[in-house]
């Protein structure tokens, strides 16, 4: 027989995982969003902690943004964004000054 003690824990893991998964989910969609307006190229996200750009220089791009005090990961064919890791504010201001970066490295 579980306790209730047990039932009440259960409860409250459920509904700590679902506020942290629901959080993850409004940022994600704010920086898709944004990203679609500013004609930023990433690739299709569907869940998860992570947002892929693609781009030629990621090395170069992620040392400009950190004058932007954008911290993103290089990756051999682009960058990595972490929703996990920036408020939802930040997650709608981001994709407008990658695309910029991006663009001005670009030229």
């Amino acid at each position: 027989m579980i306790s209730l003690e047990s039932q009440l824990n259960k409860i409250k893991t459920e509904e700590e995982k679902n506020k942290y998964k629901n959080m993850l989910e409004s940022r994600a969609k704010s920086f898709v969003k944004v990203a679609k307006e500013v004609n930023l190229n990433i690739l299709p996200y569907r869940d998860g902690f992570f947002i892929s750009i693609p781009c030629e220089n990621p090395k170069e791009v992620c040392e400009e943004l950190t004058k932007e005090n954008l911290y993103l990961v290089p990756l051999k064919m682009g960058l990595r964004f972490a929703v996990c890791s920036v408020s939802e504010e930040k997650c709608m201001k981001a994709p407008k000054i990658i695309k910029d970066v991006i663009e001005n490295l670009s030229q």
